[in-house]
């Protein structure tokens, strides 16, 4: 099990407000919070994805540094 924190922010360095969508069977999903709420939040998310509610571990709604995001590409 994945343990999603607050990152602490660095000296001079900004954190970015996301939102990590964590499931059961597939790879985490990561987006900017903006993004979250431009799409519709939760349900708008699970709609735009082709999900069900039931695949969904757990959303993380957490800041953290750009360099934590991750480098591929998520595959549904």
């Amino acid at each position: 099990m994945k343990q999603y924190k607050n990152d602490k922010p660095k000296k001079g360095e900004e954190l970015i407000p996301v939102v990590i969508f964590e499931f059961h069977d597939m790879p985490d999903f990561w987006l900017h919070k903006g993004q979250y709420e431009l799409e519709g939040k939760f349900r708008g998310i699970l709609k735009y994805l082709g999900i069900s509610i039931r695949d969904v571990k757990k959303v993380h709604h957490l800041l953290k540094h750009a360099s934590a995001f991750p480098d591929k590409e998520w595959e549904g």
